[in-house]
């Protein structure tokens, strides 16, 4: 399920359907960097236009054609304050300054921190398309292990899901408080999430059901988690000991993914339950620079200026007798993902033996999926570094 071996490019996963053409856009990032926003464009206008790191080559007429036929159709959402400017391109990024609308979540301590897209493709007045993407990703250039979901859906009748329309509402609020959305395209987005609530989402093979947890988006605390979960697995660069305790206590055989020093934070003694505590091995993880910022605020790491490297993907899975329950997005193991900033989950469902904790990680003898790329790890002292109590933001 978690299969290491199967790489997917945000390109691709804005590129339209074969026949169609983008109708509308509007995406999350906690940063957000105003290059990797431009290769949104040429991903709708179909060019495949990347140098070897994934950014756009030096093709400005390209780009302009690109960004006056798009940039109308995009809006995206991004923590106030965390936006880098790159010194290429400056003449070109004018076209998306009606883009971008930069937002402060509805508690002040917390961060807004979602990486979701709704996208609209149309190949007719009446054969339209919905794609929803999922990621742990930003929307700029790190080299990081992240997590995609693509749902594709067609036009339903009833509202299945009215907290997709909800969460798309509530990224108007919040832009209100710094730059206020253009009337025409605030409708427009705040229909294009009342047709998301209505869609017919088609699931990933394995899976037969599907939910949505947009969280912090209304100031209230939701916990994705209630129900049966007889044994975990959590994937996640930055955690906290309580999130932790209340992810895994009690469940037997519960492993932690995640960096080092995220380990040695927490101390033996928050992780000596688990079954198992592992890291990416020195084969899959490159040196990080960010590797000294402090575990207890991951918004540290994930400031726009800087590029993130090595454990980044942020997923749950948790077996439940028979049924597996697997949740994947934006928020970390941490209190303050769970308990005030903006995040967005996708919740699946679906049978144990194709989409449960061995299915995703495997045993330790396999080495299949996510064991080619971990390695068992102890932290290094009992107690932890620092007391994590004051957790306010998650990277």
């Amino acid at each position: 399920m978690l299969e290491p071996d199967a790489r997917h490019l945000l390109l691709d996963a804005l590129r339209p359907p074969p026949g169609y053409t983008l109708d509308m856009a509007a995406g999350t990032t906690y940063s957000l960097d105003l290059l990797a926003l431009m290769v949104a464009p040429v991903a709708f206008a179909l060019f495949d236009r990347q140098g070897g790191d994934g950014s756009p080559v030096e093709d400005p007429i390209a780009m302009l054609q690109a960004l006056r036929a798009h940039a109308d159709r995009i809006s995206l959402f991004c923590q106030a304050g965390q936006i880098a400017v790159p010194p290429e391109f400056r003449s070109l990024l004018v076209y998306l300054e009606g883009s971008v609308h930069p937002v402060v979540p509805p508690r002040p301590e917390a961060i807004f921190h979602p990486k979701v897209w709704y996208l609209r493709f149309r190949r007719s007045d009446v054969d339209v398309q919905y794609r929803l993407l999922c990621l742990s990703r930003n929307l700029t250039f790190d080299r990081s292990w992240d997590t995609v979901l693509r749902l594709e859906g067609r036009a339903g009748d009833e509202p299945k899901h009215p907290e997709l329309a909800r969460f798309a509402a509530s990224l108007i609020a919040m832009a209100g408080s710094t730059r206020p959305v253009a009337p025409e395209r605030a409708g427009a987005i705040r229909d294009l999430g009342d047709q998301f609530a209505r869609a017919e989402w088609i699931l990933p093979d394995g899976f037969d059901r599907v939910r949505f947890w947009p969280l912090g988006d209304d100031g209230a605390d939701r916990w994705p988690f209630d129900g049966r979960r007889d044994r975990m697995l959590v994937v996640s660069p930055f955690v906290t000991a309580g999130t932790l305790t209340r992810l895994t206590k009690g469940h037997a055989g519960s492993i932690l993914v995640s960096r080092p020093e995220t380990v040695d934070a927490l101390g033996g003694t928050a992780t000596k339950h688990l079954a198992e505590r592992l890291v990416l091995s020195s084969d899959a993880s490159a040196p990080d620079d960010n590797a000294s910022a402090p575990v207890r605020d991951g918004a540290v790491a994930e400031a726009a200026d800087r590029r993130l490297e090595g454990l980044h993907a942020k997923t749950y899975v948790a077996d439940a007798g028979w049924r597996a329950r697997v949740w994947t997005g934006s928020a970390n193991a941490t209190d303050a993902a769970f308990h005030g900033n903006v995040e967005f989950v996708v919740e699946l469902e679906g049978r144990k033996d194709r989409c449960g904790v061995h299915a995703a990680i495997g045993d330790q003898a396999d080495r299949l999926g996510l064991r080619k790329l971990v390695v068992p790890y102890e932290p290094s002292q009992l107690e932890p570094l620092e007391p994590t109590d004051t957790d306010t933001k998650s990277g």
